[in-house]
């Protein structure tokens, strides 16, 4: 059996690519045989809806983790998911919005994937802005307009 380093030795190159909780992608270069691996710029790209790799430009490693640790930082499908909470339940703390509705308003129509939705309901429970009082069921946390 070999580990990593004895594999890392029979390869030229190795690229790693990253998916942040905050969705962002990017490609990074992890080691070169015959070339020097320590840029500091990583490759920022997004994947569109038909599949297809679009390149955003470079940014640093280290700059694209501290924005996606950030607590103020908002995803854009975790305001989508929040301001469907405030229309329905006219921001009232309380009102219970079940997961089938969700899935109706959301993945059933194209907006969000499953595992799109999922991740936005657990970062927006995360963030304190909606509770989850049981299997299937979600309220605003305190009154939000």
């Amino acid at each position: 059996m070999a580990g990593s380093r004895v594999i890392g030795q029979e390869m030229d190159f190795m690229i790693g690519v990253n998916r942040l909780s905050n969705n962002v992608r990017y490609l990074k270069d992890v080691a070169y045989r015959y070339y020097p691996d320590d840029a500091e710029h990583v490759l920022k790209f997004q994947i569109d809806f038909n599949q297809i790799i679009q390149p955003l430009g470079t940014a640093y490693e280290s700059d694209l983790i501290r924005d996606a640790t950030a607590t103020t930082a908002v995803n854009e499908n975790d305001q989508i998911l929040l301001n469907h909470f405030i229309e329905v339940t006219n921001g009232e703390a309380g009102v219970v919005i079940q997961k089938k509705d969700l899935y109706e308003k959301f993945i059933n129509t194209g907006t969000m994937t499953r595992p799109t939705l999922h991740t936005a309901l657990k970062r927006l429970e995360n963030n304190g802005l909606i509770l989850k009082p049981e299997k299937g069921s979600y309220i605003l946390r305190t009154n939000i307009q």
